[in-house]
């Protein structure tokens, strides 16, 4: 993990605020809170047409058990193609830091299009069924499901780490996805203008890849997400609501 002081200097010199706006001023990322609760909400895009609508939510317990959980309802026409909501949530506690997952599990458009994946690491192995199908993995410390890989994200960012690699528990293999920041952007919200990093997420041995963007000032929320595949935006996800504490 490389840790690059620089952050700060980088959206500090991008150019991103104007006299125009009422952007915040880009401060250097500070030690919080570990982590907060919160809950957003996105709208799916394909091309200009919204497909879908995305809610994801983190909440907490008393005893550090957080659960991470996102649903995707399909909107327009997509729900003559996509019968059912998208979901998946992630089980977690906190360990030096970063996520330490326990559980994953998830739903896709399809049937039989599901997931679930238990963390053991004291026996040192990930039990994980995809499609009905059972596979034994290999644990290894650090190894997350893709929710959990995307609250390190968050973390690490806010902290002014920079990641370059996470290893994923996924469809009944460990995989690695490979990030690298690509600049600053200004991203317009619903509720205001922010400077965000551009992050590219690309998975080992995959053509397709995400774009990624991180609004330093909250938290490192997640503003946007476009994911690409052929060379051409396949969705776009972008921020439409936040709440710094999850809604009952």
């Amino acid at each position: 993990m490389q840790i690059l002081s620089g952050l700060a200097a980088l959206l500090a010199t991008a150019g991103l605020a104007s006299a125009e706006t009422d952007m915040p001023a880009v401060h250097q990322p500070v030690a919080g809170p570990a982590l907060q609760p919160f809950s957003a909400s996105y709208k799916v895009l394909r091309g200009k047409k919204r497909v879908g609508v995305s809610r994801v939510e983190l909440i907490a317990d008393a005893d550090g058990l957080f659960v991470y959980r996102t649903r995707v309802k399909p909107r327009g026409l997509a729900r003559l193609f996509v019968h059912r909501d998208v979901k998946a949530e992630s089980r977690f506690i906190l360990q030096n830091g970063l996520p330490f997952p326990q559980s994953y599990t998830s739903s896709g458009a399809k049937k039989n299009d599901t997931q679930r994946i238990l963390f053991a690491p004291l026996n040192n192995e990930i039990s994980s069924r995809y499609k009905g199908v059972e596979k034994t993995l290999p644990w290894s410390p650090g190894v997350l499901d893709l929710l959990s890989m995307e609250i390190a994200m968050k973390l690490q960012f806010s902290r002014g780490e920079i990641p370059t690699v996470y290893t994923v528990a996924e469809k009944n293999s460990i995989r690695e996805y490979h990030l690298e920041i690509e600049g600053t952007e200004s991203i317009q919200t619903p509720f205001g203008e922010y400077a965000a990093v551009r992050i590219r997420r690309q998975k080992t041995g995959s053509d397709n890849h995400a774009i990624i963007w991180l609004a330093p000032e909250l938290d490192c929320l997640m503003l946007r997400f476009d994911k690409y595949k052929r060379g051409k935006i396949d969705f776009s996800i972008r921020l439409s609501a936040y709440n710094p504490a999850p809604a009952n």
